[in-house]
């Protein structure tokens, strides 16, 4: 199931193929505003949030995460079929980057 948020604007036209291509149940690419750019989706980290895709370029095309965000996002169906669902709950520690007392919601809790 390819999930994509409403205000992504622009993907390139082999999204899918290159989404397919990398082989994983579940993939999130590195969304950015503009080639090279920041991050836009810091939902995707490692390291219990310290690591964003900004910080994980120099290690290559596919890095592993500890959490994914669903600005786009690339998830085997069969997976959503066996029960995975986006958590409608807080669910996890509580993030140092969300109001106090709140914890992980939505993808992260694909984590």
């Amino acid at each position: 199931m390819l999930w994509l948020d409403v205000d992504v604007v622009e993907y390139p036209d082999d999204l899918i193929e290159r989404l397919l291509a990398v082989g994983k149940e579940i993939v999130q690419p590195h969304c950015v505003l503009e080639p090279g750019g920041a991050t836009f989706d810091t939902n995707g980290w490692r390291d219990r949030g310290r690591l964003h895709l900004d910080d994980l370029r120099q290690e290559g095309e596919t890095v592993p995460l500890d959490a994914v965000g669903a600005t786009v996002l690339l998830v085997q169906a069969d997976l959503h079929r066996d029960g995975l669902v986006f958590p409608p709950y807080l669910y996890g520690r509580e993030s140092p980057w969300m109001r106090p007392g709140r914890g992980e919601v939505e993808t992260e809790g694909l984590g």
